[in-house]
């Protein structure tokens, strides 16, 4: 009996010295990270084989030079499976593990994507969070998912680090782009040019012509007697003089306000399908 609870409490000791605190990196890695210390993980893993060894090693010379820039973790990973996990819990998984975070609160972004299921998520991580926040993510996410859509993976990989190098830029200039400072790319400009063009127009013709009501009232007089009143003013002689004229302009004062801040260190997703 004494034995008995003695190999049951062994076996419980075990179960909770073998419990892991953080997930572990998901299978397949192996292959990729082997070599490198845990500090020094590839940013551009592609288990999912989409790229070609000059794309991958294009993709991963620009995020090296993105990190050197902004001291500021990216990385790309393409997958053939999720294993099972939700997306989101996956991509925790791996930036967590490979230690893609730079600096003390592993400030970083990861875009990751599984064939399997055509699922893409960005992951933004502590000050990821404030330079990418909800409105950057979904933006670059819409903007990128026609490519993935169309197979073209390798333009996908390098129109996100083209997205991450501008955002990360507003940042840094001190107002992240959100809904009150979106951002622009020539397609929305073309769009919103003939909105903007139409609408000034009418706004215009709205107050011409509520000018032109206004200005009915109004009755010529032929002569300047009828402005006068009788007996303030009389004239000897009866010449018309422009003298001079005079504009005064005051400068109106633009009113200005930046503000920027780390997020909590916690992860923030937006994940769709392509």
């Amino acid at each position: 009996m004494k034995k008995t609870i003695i190999y049951i409490s062994m076996a419980l000791l075990l179960c909770l010295f073998s419990a892991q605190p953080a997930m572990a990196l998901p299978s397949g890695f192996d292959a990729y990270t082997a070599e490198y210390k845990s500090e020094d993980y590839p940013r551009v893993i592609d288990k999912a084989g989409l790229l070609t060894d000059a794309e991958e090693k294009n993709l991963i010379n620009r995020i090296n030079g993105i990190v050197e820039e902004y001291s500021f973790g990216v990385a790309i990973v393409a997958t053939d499976t999720l294993e099972g996990m939700d997306v989101t819990a996956y991509s925790e998984a791996v930036f967590d593990e490979c230690c893609y975070g730079v600096g003390a609160d592993r400030d970083g972004l990861l875009f990751l994507i599984s064939i399997e299921e055509r699922d893409w998520n960005i992951d933004a991580h502590a000050y990821g969070a404030t330079a990418f926040n909800d409105y950057g993510r979904e933006k670059i996410g819409g903007l990128i998912q026609p490519l993935l859509g169309g197979g073209d993976y390798a333009e996908a990989f390098s129109s996100f680090l083209d997205y991450v190098d501008i955002f990360l830029a507003e940042a840094a200039a001190g107002e992240p782009f959100s809904s009150e400072n979106p951002y622009l790319n020539a397609m929305d400009i073309l769009t919103i040019l003939p909105v903007t063009f139409a609408v000034s127009l009418i706004i215009a013709l709205i107050v011409a012509l509520i000018m032109k009501w206004r200005m009915k009232t109004a009755r010529p007089k032929p002569l300047a007697r009828e402005y006068i009143k009788q007996g303030s003013f009389r004239l000897t002689g009866q010449n018309d003089m422009f003298l001079y004229s005079s504009v005064d302009k005051t400068l109106r004062e633009k009113s200005s306000s930046s503000s920027s801040s780390k997020g909590s260190g916690s992860h923030s997703h937006t994940k769709g399908k392509f």
